[in-house]
């Protein structure tokens, strides 16, 4: 596996999912400690989602709604069970 590789999966709701592997052992994990194994981006448009329900960054990525529903919320659900 190497950077600018790409792979696709199946969400639950039956759509494909294509992305890119854009880092490996690169980015700093929001922990603080080591590096983030691997760093990807999607390629497909089909999930979207603002930061936040209104039109403001407050609170940063940190207490964004957008990361509540990556985390644990409506796109983590998404993700299949072996991702």
């Amino acid at each position: 596996m190497d950077a600018g590789t790409e792979f696709s999966m199946k969400l639950t709701d039956g759509k494909t999912l294509t992305y890119r592997i854009i880092g490996i052992n690169h980015d700093d994990p929001a922990g603080g400690s080591g590096k983030a194994g691997l760093t990807f981006l999607t390629t497909t448009t089909g999930i979207w989602s603002p930061m936040n329900a209104i039109d403001t960054n407050a609170g940063g990525w940190e207490k964004s709604e957008l990361r509540q529903k990556m985390n644990s919320g409506k796109i983590w659900n998404l993700m299949p069970s072996d991702f």
